[in-house]
């Protein structure tokens, strides 16, 4: 049954592989939109402050809790839930990409090699997830509108769903671990000293 449902998942990715890389295009075009022009995204402060006051002060368990169902819950709006033609899952690549590129130019300067080293380790799990989503959400949503393939607007919620359980799912536990390592990593020195 699992094997069955990864041969699905990777069918259904194959479909929707010039709508990911689309997807992709786009959020590495605002990720370079946002470094190179941070001052033209005034808003992107209180937006990357609320996020940040949602972590700070927190241990290891809830940080890695908190940050992984905030990472399920946009991945399945976008991927199974609100397409809108394709529109949601494309302003949310922008809107990430734009966030990410803001968050790299705003970092003081000696710092630019420890957010590639607290960025990438993740993001090589994260990104492929939400991309692979962003995708789906958009075949889903504006796919069946041109694919002279017709499966139906259920028929493609179905595959999402499988894309999301059996691929998106676990490559988020595994980013939102990563990404927890610090604060894991901070708690160990705490408890030691």
């Amino acid at each position: 049954m699992i094997r069955n449902m990864l041969a699905e998942s990777l069918a259904t990715i194959n479909k929707a592989k010039y709508l990911i890389l689309i997807v992709f295009v786009v959020y590495v075009c605002s990720s370079i939109t946002g470094w190179l022009y941070p001052e033209n995204f005034p808003f992107l402060d209180e937006q990357f402050e609320k996020l940040a006051e949602r972590f700070i002060g927190i241990n290891a368990i809830t940080f890695i809790t908190k940050l992984l169902i905030q990472n399920l819950i946009a991945a399945y709006i976008t991927t199974c839930i609100i397409s809108l033609w394709g529109f949601v899952p494309a302003l949310a690549a922008i809107s990430n990409g734009l966030l990410l590129g803001w968050a790299i130019t705003n970092a003081p300067e000696p710092f630019y090699t420890r957010v590639v080293i607290l960025l990438v380790p993740h993001g090589v799990f994260e990104w492929p997830a939400m991309c692979i989503g962003w995708g789906i959400g958009m075949w889903k949503g504006l796919g069946y509108r041109f694919s002279t393939i017709r499966p139906t607007y259920k028929e493609r919620f179905k595959k999402a769903n499988i894309v999301y359980f059996t691929v998106i799912l676990p490559l988020l536990i595994v980013a939102a671990i990563i990404e927890g390592r610090y604060h894991i990593y901070r708690e160990l020195i705490q408890y030691s000293q």
